[in-house]
């Protein structure tokens, strides 16, 4: 899909740049520290190091899901056209409307479940970089995805004490987790791609 993008000042290229290397600088933050705690996914360690290393593990998930809705912003503002309604661009700033007590319309945080969210970062990304995920949300990666996201809810919010144990079982499907999270992220961030005149005259 070809994409017509907008003339871009001095201006607009100067803060693209700035934030498009954050934005990669944050990825690569958050990349490492993932590849780190995956080390912990292994059947010798404790109870302690594996409750770090799933917790630790869903919250790089919620750090990559952010930056590729950072980076779906970035892009659409690049576009002749927007891609994204007034509804959609604020669930990628993570906002919604509400309506106070006094009948006016405000903007607040908006609270968006965590599978929900990165179902939005993969497909908003790929929307605005032109192209189709191509993810089977039904497969079974996923489905084991949900159930490793169950057990970091489990251990995060613990109503016995028997919750805060992860069993070998629990384990393979939070590395199984993690390689299919790593596996898709790989696969959107090699489809993404910028015009090049944004890095000309650097």
């Amino acid at each position: 899909m070809h994409i017509q993008f907008k003339e871009i000042s001095t201006e607009l290229r100067s803060t693209t740049i700035d934030n498009l290397r954050l934005l990669q600088e944050f990825l690569v933050e958050v990349i490492d520290e993932s590849l780190l705690v995956g080390s912990y996914l292994q059947p010798e360690t404790n109870q302690v190091q594996r409750r770090i290393a799933c917790r630790s593990l869903f919250s790089a998930f919620e750090a990559h899901s952010s930056i590729l809705k950072q980076s779906a912003v970035v892009m659409d503002q690049l576009r002749e056209e927007s891609v994204f309604n007034e509804i959609e661009m604020l669930a990628l700033r993570d906002l919604e409307y509400t309506v106070d007590q006094s009948g006016s319309v405000k903007k607040k945080k908006a609270r968006i479940r965590f599978k929900d969210n990165i179902k939005l970062a993969f497909a908003s990304a790929a929307k605005a970089h032109g192209f189709d995920h191509g993810i089977d949300w039904g497969a079974q990666e996923w489905q084991d995805f949900s159930r490793a996201l169950e057990i970091r809810d489990r251990i995060t919010h613990p109503k016995k004490v028997d919750d805060l144990t992860i069993k070998d079982a629990d384990l393979d499907l939070i590395k199984a987790a993690y390689d299919c999270f790593r596996r898709n992220v790989k696969l959107i961030a090699g489809k993404m791609s910028y015009p090049n005149t944004i890095f000309e005259h650097e």
